[in-house]
């Protein structure tokens, strides 16, 4: 069965994230704080959105990381580099706030 942004699953909220590809998503869980983002997000080098070489759609990229910035994160599992489980939600919004405008 499709998933769609918003969805529940086990607990989970998948979280549309488009711009890497059109159909990206990434999962929340709300209980824990743990983000699994995918390729929306990538900490190779310090946490930073997806690689510009390999998106789709970098407006809609720059759209996604600010509407992961919204959620209650404690921990982010990028697509690549290793898990954030410091600071995840402050590093989030300062890469958010750093991110052209749609």
């Amino acid at each position: 069965k499709p998933v769609r942004d918003g969805d529940e699953v086990f607990g989970l909220r998948i979280i549309g994230t488009p711009g890497h590809t059109a159909g990206h998503v990434s999962v929340f869980d709300p209980s824990t704080g743990v983000l699994v983002a995918g390729d929306a997000l990538r900490t190779t080098g310090g946490l930073a959105g997806s690689d510009p070489q390999y998106t789709e759609d970098a407006a809609g990229a720059a759209a996604s990381v600010r509407k992961l910035a919204g959620l209650d994160v404690r921990t982010i599992l990028p697509g690549h580099g290793d898990p954030l489980t410091t600071g995840a939600a402050d590093a989030l919004r300062k890469l958010a706030g750093s991110l052209p405008a749609g």
